[in-house]
């Protein structure tokens, strides 16, 4: 998901849930960096990803993004 520093604290970087449930001993702080390199490497294409919390609930309900 999109990152919005607010987001991001509130949830503690858990805009970086898969990331998080790939390797879960990689501390939060170095998420982000993770993404970037999993990105980096074409590991993440072809996952689900959306562009914030709107796109997120509008996939879930079912409605086209």
């Amino acid at each position: 998901m999109a990152e919005n520093p607010a987001f991001r604290f509130i949830y503690w970087n858990m805009n970086y849930h898969l990331e998080h449930h790939l390797l879960m001993t990689v501390p939060h702080y170095r998420l982000r960096g993770m993404r970037k390199m999993l990105a980096s490497r074409g590991a993440l294409e072809g996952t689900a990803s959306e562009g914030g919390y709107v796109a997120v609930l509008r996939r879930a309900a079912g409605a086209p993004a």
